[in-house]
């Protein structure tokens, strides 16, 4: 079993040449008591996985293969504040490594001039905590295109995929993938720990609030210190995902609308003006269409 340990997610990362799936294996461990800020990091992946149950396909040492553990106490609510804070981070480290500025298109692809260069998916699960209670564990689990073999080519549903591109190809020399690890993971970091902090600073207040016990809507406040953390993120969201303000393709499992990416809320949710009516869309796949589409 593993023991409890105080955040850090540069100083306990589990490293392989081959596995089936990062994201599987912190899964796994999670429920043996891995700690918050255990990462998996992997040369090749047999059996990746992305979001809707697709498979991530890289070549061998061809890309930054990685998954990141988190035992969270934010609000259910707001759970979606840690992949944006983690997409984020994705883009600090490939400009502070590579000097390339990348986007986010919604929900999870990190693109650059309309190609692919990475994604990312979020799984929870839930762990039994100290007390014999259940606690809910998010795994993160990212991948970004470092370099790959001219022959190498990825089977995807043509219909919904942006043609990929690396770093490699973007910037003519192959990027250090243990610089950018490093950087993504302290960009992680830092950004988590304001989270935690913002919620810790408005429990306590609570407290001094309320003579001794925090009120039960004290989370539902819009002054408090957390609420401005996660307006921050979802801010800074905003600014670089490449979909708002696009015509775009809403692919539903069961129907298909069309119409433009207008705003993301603060749930997390692409807000979409789409024949005379607005729209949240919690989970879907994105096209962006081009103007003669």
């Amino acid at each position: 079993m593993y023991c409890k340990r105080l955040m850090d997610f540069t100083g306990n990362v589990i490293r392989f040449e081959t596995i089936d799936s990062t994201n599987r294996f912190l899964a796994s461990e999670a429920l043996r008591g891995a700690p918050e800020g255990t990462v998996c990091v992997a040369d090749y992946q047999t059996s990746g996985r992305g979001r809707a149950k697709r498979t991530w396909e890289s070549p061998p040492l061809g890309g930054l293969l990685a998954s990141v553990l988190f035992r969270p106490e934010i609000p259910m609510r707001q759970i979606h504040l840690i992949p944006a804070m983690t997409a984020l981070a994705i883009l600090d480290a490939s400009e502070k490594v590579s000097d390339v500025r990348c986007g986010i298109k919604w929900p999870n692809d990190i693109v650059y001039r309309d190609k692919k260069l990475g994604g990312m998916l979020s799984e929870m699960i839930n762990s039994a905590n100290s007390d014999g209670g259940m606690h809910p564990v998010l795994v993160v689990g990212f991948g970004i295109n470092c370099a790959w073999p001219k022959d190498f080519q990825i089977e995807e549903e043509k219909a919904i995929a942006l043609p990929p591109t690396t770093l490699a190809e973007i910037t003519g020399r192959s990027p250090d993938k243990n610089a950018l690890l490093e950087a993504i993971l302290r960009n992680i970091q830092t950004r988590y720990a304001q989270l935690v902090s913002s919620l810790v600073s408005d429990k306590v207040d609570g407290i001094k609030d309320s003579g001794g016990t925090v009120p039960e809507e004290s989370g539902h406040r819009t002054d408090t210190a957390f609420h401005t953390t996660a307006e921050s993120i979802t801010r800074e969201y905003r600014s670089r995902c490449v979909t708002l303000g696009k015509n775009i393709k809403v692919i539903f499992r069961d129907k298909t609308l069309y119409g433009r990416a207008m705003d993301i809320d603060e749930s997390g949710r692409l807000v979409v003006t789409t024949e005379g009516q607005t729209i949240t869309v919690d989970a879907a796949d994105i096209v962006h269409l081009r103007q003669s589409d």
